[in-house]
């Protein structure tokens, strides 16, 4: 069987999600995240992924921009490896550069459309626990809409801003290695869309089970398997996995200890305990962790920039 792509991988993402002949599979992921009113029948690709302008923008070319054809609202997709320490203010920044860079000289501000940002992340954005008062339901809710609204009346005047994180490790099937028990936690198409992107390993494009068997899951399945790389792209991507895999290891050699080791909440738990009371030093400590491991395999500065989000002075206090 051919080797299979892993999805979560920005690059692949952005292979599978953001070239012209698959613009059927960004609908149907659009439309399992955003509202009815915002629902997608035709989209035109912004930024199509163009393996020959790969080698000039590698940094910048993965994220996915788009537009409804018919309402002309801006979408935004993004995959997210890291969590970057200035998380929150990357993401409220390239929102804004979208929806600032609709307005070309000699145009009204009521050119201006909604413009919806997704950011489908592989760490938790969100912790529950941490905070009082939340219900049970919330702990593993993974799928989260933000909008502009008064904090009293919770009335909507600034529509045009939207951001949806998916956060892919809260998804309760992730754990399970069995298929029947990952579909048992499938309830609704954005699931299954979430299923694929963290479990593809268990899916068989010839034997997809009835509850996830789908024209685009078939087609996703079917790019992955079939998805060619240059030489250059195999590079990235086998930088952007070897990243994956070094904060998952760095990570549990961390923070699993006696109790925690074997459970599989205990690595999220010790995720959350290694931000220790500042979390931005836990942050750094991981990120130091995997920079080191990235040094050591050759990688040079600027990939490590990229991948960790660490800045050069960094990098010159703790490696040089």
């Amino acid at each position: 069987m051919a080797e299979m792509i892993n999805p979560r991988v920005d690059l692949a993402f952005k292979k599978i999600f953001g070239v012209e002949e698959n613009k059927d599979l960004l609908i149907s992921l659009i439309n399992s995240i955003v509202s009815a009113e915002d629902q997608v029948d035709q989209i035109e690709l912004l930024n199509p992924y163009n393996e020959r302008n790969y080698s000039k923008d590698k940094l910048s070319i993965l994220d996915i921009k788009a537009r409804n054809k018919a309402t002309l609202t801006y979408f935004l997709i993004e995959m997210q490896l890291a969590d970057e320490m200035e998380y929150h203010q990357r993401s409220l920044y390239s929102w804004a550069r979208v929806y600032s860079n609709q307005l070309s000289a000699g145009y009204d501000y009521e050119a201006l459309k909604k413009t919806i940002a997704i950011h489908i992340l592989n760490f938790t954005f969100i912790d529950y626990k941490k905070h009082k008062g939340w219900k049970e339901e919330h702990l593993s809710k993974y799928h989260h809409c933000f909008t502009l609204q008064d904090k009293v009346t919770k009335v909507e005047v600034f529509k045009d801003l939207e951001i949806h994180t998916i956060e892919l490790n809260k998804f309760e099937g992730l754990k399970d290695k069995d298929l029947d028990r990952v579909l048992s936690k499938v309830k609704n198409m954005l699931d299954t869309w979430v299923a694929l992107l963290t479990r593809y390993d268990l899916l068989d494009i010839k034997q997809l089970p009835k509850q996830i068997d789908f024209p685009e899951i078939k087609k996703a399945l079917k790019v992955m398997q079939e998805m060619q790389f240059s030489a250059e792209e195999r590079e990235m991507y086998n930088m952007h996995l070897d990243f994956l895999r070094m904060e998952y290891s760095a990570l549990k050699k961390k923070f699993l200890d006696g109790k925690l080791e074997g459970k599989a909440e205990g690595l999220e738990e010790g995720m959350q305990k290694g931000k220790l009371e500042g979390k931005l030093e836990g942050k750094l400590e991981g990120k130091l962790e995997i920079a080191r491991n990235l040094i050591a395999k050759g990688y040079d500065d600027a990939t490590i920039f990229d991948l960790t989000g660490l800045t050069a002075q960094e990098i010159k206090k703790y490696f040089k």
